[in-house]
């Protein structure tokens, strides 16, 4: 009976010894599961990143060119044939050509008038070529002059175009400045500006002295 009871204690400490044996290699392959989980991710795993594929950092790339990024308007004038939109002023321009030429009429002889028509009178100013039998208007700088004698002094107008003419005026008695002034003999100077009324006979010939009866000076050198 004795050796039975040993026997059967026996039995049960072997148990127990094996059992206790295999909890302890169980426990240990589980410990190393938990540490191959916890040190990598399951290969399955999209959420790791797979060996192959470079690590890149969480950074919100700019969104290419057209498409979510917003358009810039640009605004471009594009060049037209058509003609800019302006005031037509061509009625206010001929209104104030005509007032001008009113104004220069008005004026008279204090105006630079040295071509074309005289509006007073009609006359052709400053001809290119010297008419005969016609009277017309000399008028520009006294480029030479002789005031002896005195009762028919004679002068020479050169017109901005480069026409002279040589003219027989009046007595210096009757020579006036536009303001109704008179200057005396040796007040007369080389570069004044002076205006007469011409005439040369239609036989004369073209080297023959003009007359004039109304030379005037219109201003005095400065």
């Amino acid at each position: 009976m004795r050796r039975v009871l040993t026997v059967v204690f026996a039995l049960l400490l072997v148990l127990l010894l094996a059992a206790c044996g295999g909890s302890g290699n169980s426990a240990e392959p589980a410990a190393n599961a938990v540490g191959d989980s916890a040190g990598a991710a399951p290969a399955n795993d999209p959420a790791a990143p797979s060996a192959d594929e470079p690590a890149t950092d969480e950074v919100a790339a700019d969104p290419p060119a057209g498409e979510d990024a917003a358009p810039v308007e640009e605004t471009v004038q594009e060049p037209t044939d058509e003609p800019a939109m302006t005031e037509d002023n061509t009625g206010d321009t001929a209104a104030t050509d005509s007032a001008a030429g009113d104004t220069a009429a008005a004026a008279g002889d204090g105006e630079g008038v040295y071509f074309g028509i005289d509006p007073e009178t009609g006359l052709e100013i400053n001809p290119e070529v010297t008419p005969r039998g016609v009277e017309f208007i000399a008028r520009g700088e006294v480029i030479s002059m002789n005031l002896t004698p005195q009762t028919s002094p004679e002068f020479v107008i050169r017109a901005p175009n480069g026409a002279s003419f040589r003219m027989a005026t009046q007595g210096l008695a009757d020579i006036f400045l536009l303001d109704g002034s008179q200057l005396k003999p040796f007040e007369y100077k080389i570069g004044m500006e002076a205006k007469a009324t011409v005439f040369l006979a239609a036989d004369a010939a073209l080297s023959d002295v003009l007359t004039s009866s109304n030379f005037m000076i219109i201003a005095l050198p400065q």
